[in-house]
């Protein structure tokens, strides 16, 4: 049994995983509006999310972290790809069009990430120009080194524009959906036959299934709202929600800010029951992270 990656390219490993190579244009796509389980959504609610784009195409989501640097996935830049061929799209609420497009002068990839393990999924690409911040493209907040998960009470939320089923359907609008952390013993023994959940990773959406992040959501931001030390200016939108309704945004004078506690990384399928979405844990991941920002101030 194999494991897929959540970007919007295929090919097969040696051990018959879904994997990823192949850049996969608009048009062999049929478009709904929806994440799998979730909603259509402004960019004005997820201010710090961007498309990751090669040779105009989308292929997977990232949040930005400085005005010039832009959290992914590993295993979406792992191809010997032409760097000078990607551009990130921030501020605009679909990846086809609008808001701000810049150029990519490098990539760091974590040196221990493995495609046969999924391990350290984690990257920085350097933009070649600096993101104009406004109300749409706005920085997010990272958990920090040995933070721990909010409980499994906590709602994350995963925003992207990937597909909305397995069956290849994914949409040009950004999207996103609610999901709970799920007990990481009880997930490891969920994947032991199919993949090991290392320290560098968390599972997250619901034992039943039915919404989940998908192909082409890779690389994006799984936040978490917390108090936090950014300004409030920047993010007024909290999102609240209802059993069984689907979650409304209302203005708050003390709301909460998002802090990004993971990366999309790989799941069995998408949605299904029993095997959540896996994500690369950001609070595990930040001496890497944090290091890797160092040398690139120096660049």
């Amino acid at each position: 049994m194999g494991f897929a990656l959540k970007d919007l390219a295929t090919n097969t490993s040696d051990d018959g995983a879904h994997r990823s190579s192949r850049t996969r244009t608009e048009e062999e796509f049929k478009y709904d509006g929806r994440i799998v389980g979730g909603f259509v959504t402004s960019i004005a609610n997820y201010p710090y999310q961007v498309s990751l784009q090669y040779h105009n195409a989308h292929i997977c989501g990232g949040s930005i972290v400085a005005h010039n640097i832009i959290l992914t996935a590993a295993h979406c830049i792992e191809q010997p790809w032409d760097t000078a061929a990607f551009r990130v799209r921030a501020g605009s609420s679909t990846h086809q069009y609008g808001g701000q497009l810049v150029g990519v002068r490098h990539i760091f990839k974590h040196e221990t990430y493995s495609s046969s393990t999924l391990d350290s999924d984690v990257a920085l690409v350097v933009l070649n120009k600096n993101l104009t911040y406004t109300r749409t493209v706005q920085p997010v907040e990272l958990a920090t080194w040995g933070e721990q998960l909010p409980n499994e009470d906590n709602e994350f939320f995963v925003s992207g524009w990937g597909l909305t089923s397995e069956t290849g359907l994914v949409s040009p609008l950004l999207n996103y959906v609610a999901v709970r952390l799920i007990n990481q013993n009880t997930c490891s023994k969920n994947y032991q036959y199919i993949a090991t959940i290392s320290s560098k990773m968390f599972c997250a959406g619901y034992p039943q299934g039915g919404k989940d992040s998908c192909q082409g959501d890779s690389g994006g931001p799984l936040v978490s709202y917390v108090s936090s030390s950014l300004p409030l200016s920047s993010f007024l939108l909290a999102p609240t929600t209802k059993t069984d309704t689907k979650p409304a945004f209302e203005l708050q004078a003390n709301a909460l800010k998002p802090k990004q506690y993971g990366i999309v990384s790989w799941g069995m399928g998408c949605a299904q029951k029993s095997y959540p979405g896996v994500y690369a844990n950001v609070a595990a991941l930040r001496p890497w992270i944090d290091a890797k920002l160092r040398e690139i101030s120096y660049l």
